[in-house]
């Protein structure tokens, strides 16, 4: 039928192997690319217009990989910026990335949060890297009513997370 289970198969990797998966390690794997974008001149408020997504992705609008690629450029480019220093909600409309502005990123954080645990928890991270000095009073106040309820929604996740009380026992 086959080789019998000699327990090698969960030794790990010996010395060879480890070494050459080291050295693979920074390498691209086979039909892997990584992306010719610049984010050092990416801020708040930028745009990447559709033309040099084009451009960067090497496919269509409307196609399933174009719309894969963008998911997975808007990603870098937001780890970019966090790395950076300067997290920034970053959004797909209209076949471009928008690095929204903290004004702008308020009102999309609370709203993308609608329903699902993830979103609520990432919209929730995201609402607070927002620079609240950027904010005007009235913006900054809408940003405490928002934190508030994204607060009560993620208290509620772990609530339903929590094991259901047994009920009361009469005494007699």
């Amino acid at each position: 039928m086959g080789e019998e289970w000699s327990g090698r198969e969960r030794r790990g990797l010996d010395g060879k192997e480890k070494e050459w998966l080291l050295s693979q390690k920074g390498k691209l794997m086979d039909g892997q690319e990584t992306y010719p974008i610049d984010t050092t001149d990416l801020h708040k408020g930028s745009v990447v217009t559709m033309a040099r997504l084009i451009e960067i992705t090497k496919a269509m609008p409307g196609t399933s990989r174009y719309a894969f690629r963008l998911l997975r450029l808007k990603n870098f480019i937001a780890k970019a910026l966090a790395r950076r220093g300067e997290p920034a909600t970053c959004v797909i409309r209209q076949n471009e990335i928008v690095i929204l502005t903290d004004a702008e990123a308020n009102q999309y954080n609370f709203s993308f949060a609608g329903s699902g645990a993830r979103r609520i928890r990432r919209s929730t991270i995201r609402h607070a890297t927002i620079d609240l000095s950027k904010l005007t009073p009235d913006e900054r106040l809408d940003w405490d009513k928002k934190a508030g309820r994204l607060a009560m929604m993620v208290e509620g996740l772990k609530v339903k997370a929590l094991p259901a009380p047994e009920p009361h026992k009469r005494l007699e």
